[in-house]
């Protein structure tokens, strides 16, 4: 008898357990989406924070060159100027002294700046439909949207961004009709690279950079 109500003991325990073990479990669950569509509405906002704050300089009654710097800030601010330098170097990014690295992602940074920038103003007067969000990764996520230009035409565009430690978000992609910015980036270096190498690459992109400032 006794070792009948030490087993009906051990197995109403192990049901309490089960079932606070299931509650956990649930708990988590829910927690996770909830913290996951939590990080793609702050993914959508930062989004929109770029695309609202680039038209809104656009639109202002300012000399070019004071609308330029306003967006050069806004794209300092918002693109991750150093992994994109990175990841466009390759394998080839480890060839290069630290000294090496970081003149190399300053004057990538400026060439970024300079072949981007003047672009914003094609899309004055566009209206941006951010149509929604999903996570790609842990840390990054892809966010969706229409660009409709004054010329009425629609295009598709996914913005990809990436975060550390779900604080500082940061733009890294932009895919527009199928076409990654980011992997044109990479494949038109990798032809120089190959030829010539990253030092050749570097003291093109500087040369690119000057003819550009002045």
């Amino acid at each position: 008898m006794r070792y009948y109500e030490t087993v009906q003991g051990v197995n109403n325990t192990m049901k309490k357990v089960t079932r606070i073990a299931c509650y956990c479990l649930l708990t988590i669950g829910l927690l996770a989406t909830h913290s996951a569509n939590a990080s793609q509405d702050v993914a959508i906002d930062f989004v929109k924070n770029i695309t609202n704050g680039a038209v809104a300089i656009i639109a202002k009654d300012l000399p070019d060159s004071d609308k330029r710097k306003q967006l050069t800030a806004l794209l300092e601010q918002s693109v991750d100027t150093q992994w994109i330098a990175k990841f466009s170097m390759g394998q080839h990014w480890h060839q290069l002294s630290t000294l090496e690295q970081d003149n190399y992602v300053e004057t990538f940074k400026h060439y970024l700046i300079g072949r981007y920038v003047p672009r914003f103003e094609d899309f004055h007067d566009a209206y941006y439909d951010i149509k929604g969000a999903e996570l790609e990764s842990d840390n990054s996520y892809v966010v969706h949207a229409q660009i409709s230009t004054k010329t009425n035409e629609t295009i598709d565009v996914a913005f990809k961004i990436h975060t550390h430690n779900n604080k500082d978000y940061k733009l890294y992609d932009v895919v527009a009709k199928g076409v990654s910015l980011l992997h044109t980036q990479r494949s038109e270096f990798a032809s120089v690279l190959a030829r010539k190498g990253p030092k050749f690459l570097i003291k093109k992109l500087e040369k690119r950079t000057k003819v550009a400032t002045k």
